[in-house]
């Protein structure tokens, strides 16, 4: 008899920031303001740069989510 996968939700998330799309967010948005903060202002989401960091953010988790299989 064939068994399948245990797929289940790690307990302990891996620590590898490629993975984390809050932390990549985070900091993302650490280096804009401290980069930016005299011109740049607006860090809502409906913000075009905030959008684009954050589609950034998850084409690298997905990248890294990817890399790791």
């Amino acid at each position: 008899m064939l068994s399948t996968p245990d797929y289940t939700i790690p307990k302990n998330p891996t620590d590898d920031p490629a993975l984390d799309y809050d932390f990549l967010r985070s900091e993302g948005l650490r280096y804009i303001e401290e980069m930016g903060s005299a011109l740049w202002t607006d860090y809502n989401i409906h913000d075009p740069g905030i959008t684009l960091l954050e589609a950034l953010c998850y084409a690298i988790t997905d990248l890294g989510h990817r890399l790791q299989s």
